[in-house]
């Protein structure tokens, strides 16, 4: 069952998914959208690797909490050994996968597609770290995490897109992700 602040968070996660296409649309246009569209689709298959996980985590660990940190760690170590070479194969590839769809889409798209699949990587840490919230039933991270990097992906993608064009969006990503990672990973380290 969502709580308010997960339910609030989880909204938050769609406007950034769903609703980034549509602020690609506003500010550069019905073929940037499109290309924005195919990219986001290809590196958004990595973000539900770990979204998945997250569902078995809670499932597992609910009706025992203690066992939570030890099978966060496993989910994050287990995600990683898939999304990495994935990550590696569709950023080394990405012009030829793209050029699929049509010459257009590898010359305008080929940038954005490698940093939208590597901003997979620090989603790892951010959403594991959601979903074991959600297992704690921590309001705070269920709703504040989402918020801040949605927040730092459309509001980075609105003002990166006119200097950088698409590749803007995927700075947006691979930034908030990062970012949010580094502060996660930060917090642990200084509560050890």
């Amino acid at each position: 069952m969502l709580r308010p602040r997960d339910y609030v968070g989880t909204v938050f996660l769609l406007a950034a998914v769903f609703g980034l296409p549509l602020v690609v649309l506003a500010r550069l246009g019905p073929g940037a959208a499109a290309v924005y569209g195919i990219a986001w689709q290809i590196a958004y298959a990595l973000y539900l690797v770990v979204n998945g996980m997250g569902q078995s985590l809670v499932a597992h660990v609910a009706a025992d909490p203690h066992r939570l940190e030890a099978a966060r760690r496993s989910m994050v170590h287990k995600a990683l050994a898939l999304l990495v070479p994935a990550v590696v194969v569709i950023a080394v590839g990405a012009y030829p996968l793209l050029s699929l769809f049509g010459p257009a889409y590898a010359e305008n798209g080929g940038v954005l597609l490698v940093l939208l699949v590597l901003s997979a990587i620090p989603n790892v840490v951010t959403w594991s770290t959601v979903w074991a919230a959600r297992v704690r039933r921590d309001g705070r991270v269920l709703f504040g995490l989402p918020a801040v990097i949605t927040t730092a992906v459309i509001a980075g993608s609105w003002y990166l897109m006119p200097v950088m064009g698409l590749v803007g969006t995927g700075v947006a990503w691979l930034g908030a992700q990062g970012l949010a990672a580094a502060g996660i990973l930060l917090a642990r380290a200084v509560r050890r």
